[in-house]
């Protein structure tokens, strides 16, 4: 990478016809020290030299026809390509629509031969509803969006929703209020924002976002007064990529996921309350991620992969006594307290079921047997190891919000989409 640029990462590449030139793209920083839209550069494996060919939030593709392939607010577009002058010309060509496509890295998925074009449409639109302790559908709330993690606020009364723009390929946070059921977008930075985390009195959020900030971070964390109101402040930044899992209910910790190149995904902690220093609180050769304080802020609840799949586990924060109990049996993800401390909730692995663990604190800290809930009778929102959970619990255990399939039909699941003779369709 070419620090003088600015540059961040290198993606997608992809060989010309004459095997020695290829395709790139570069993420970068600009003037600003934020994040500016990648560049396509042609690369030679027998030289150092590059040329900029356009500007754009895609991973690009050369076709048999002639043609640069790549995705613009989720539809597929090809443009013609001079292969000796090396720049693209005439008007892009719309070829397909509502692909599922990732604005940040310009990740979308096709592929192109000279006869043949495949693709990878969107998932269709969910419903965010409430959900009884028996599964009895209670209340549908807000419809036919795409959501993604959601977390609802310590006094109940509403939840912060992440809502992908199927467009831009990348989430925004919004806010639900549950008695007035309106809608409130809270960020609107163009770059994905992620993850929200409440502070225990319901007044700020910390979430995650690509946007940069001036050093090579993929995720930054960013914390903003719930009401929407202020500026958002930068809280942390740190190379590699983080994900915001949980603020201790006394305001002195913030737990969060680490992906390591050599651990793989480990749960550390920030302090909030001094130094701002990180430290690695699990970090074994195992995947551990997606944690949650205890109400009490003496136990934190995460997932491991330890036993060859994720299962939910109990260890002691600072300096409490006991080693780490596993609650799941048959697989789980991400765990929810109550707000009492007395029943820890989960997702089965297959994200179908809601299961619940008794718990006791005395004598000795101690997790019951889990007992099954309800199955969910639907398609959900949730994608296993993505980081995309869209459920959660009203702190008094009795309600589950769930993203879910619209009304009584399943989900239109994202689909690959093969079209033949694909080509004839750039002279019509």
């Amino acid at each position: 990478m070419d620090p003088k640029r600015g540059e961040l990462n290198h993606y997608w590449p992809s060989v010309l016809p004459n095997g020695q030139q290829f395709l790139y793209t570069a993420t970068w920083l600009g003037e600003d020290g934020r994040r500016a839209t990648p560049i396509i550069y042609v690369g030679s494996l027998d030289s150092r030299e590059t040329k900029e060919i356009a500007r754009l939030n895609s991973r690009v593709v050369y076709a048999p026809s002639g043609h640069l392939l790549y995705v613009h607010e989720g539809a597929l577009l090809a443009q013609k390509f001079d292969l000796d002058d090396l720049r693209t010309t005439g008007e892009p060509v719309r070829i397909a629509d509502d692909l599922d496509y990732y604005r940040s890295t310009g990740a979308a998925g096709f592929s192109v031969s000279d006869t043949k074009l495949v693709y990878r449409g969107a998932a269709g639109p969910l419903d965010l509803m409430w959900f009884g302790r028996r599964g009895e559908p209670l209340e549908r709330l807000w419809t036919d969006q795409r959501f993604g993690n959601l977390r609802i606020s310590p006094d109940g009364e509403q939840a912060a929703v992440e809502v992908v723009d199927p467009h831009r390929g990348t989430s925004d946070l919004w806010m639900y209020h549950f008695k007035r059921a309106v809608n409130n977008r809270f960020t609107s930075d163009v770059n994905d924002e992620t993850l929200p985390v409440w502070s225990a009195d319901g007044q700020r959020i910390i979430f995650g976002s690509d946007r940069g900030t001036g050093k090579d971070a993929s995720s930054d964390f960013f914390t903003k007064s719930a009401d929407g109101m202020g500026p958002e402040d930068v809280l942390f930044v740190q190379t590699g990529f983080q994900a915001p899992d949980d603020w201790s209910r006394d305001g002195r910790w913030l737990s969060y996921t680490d992906d390591n190149r050599q651990t793989g995904n480990d749960v550390w902690v920030l302090s909030l309350a001094g130094d701002r220093k990180a430290r690695p609180l699990l970090n074994t050769a195992f995947g551990e991620w997606g944690s949650r304080f205890s109400p009490d802020s003496h136990w934190i609840a995460y997932v491991s992969d330890e036993s060859g799949h994720p299962e939910v586990s109990i260890a002691p924060f600072e300096q409490r006594k006991g080693g780490k109990v596993r609650v799941s049996t048959g697989g789980g993800l991400a765990p929810r307290w109550r707000a009492n401390g007395r029943e820890l909730f989960y997702m089965t692995a297959d994200g179908k079921a809601v299961m619940m663990v008794p718990i006791e604190y005395t004598p000795v800290f101690r997790a019951g047997v889990p007992v099954k809930l309800f199955t969910i009778d639907r398609e959900t929102g949730f994608r296993n190891r993505a980081r995309n959970v869209g459920y959660d619990v009203s702190p008094d255990g009795q309600r589950f919000l769930i993203s879910v399939a619209p009304g009584d039909r399943q989900r239109e699941a994202a689909q690959i989409v093969v079209v033949q003779n694909w080509a004839s369709q750039l002279n019509k």
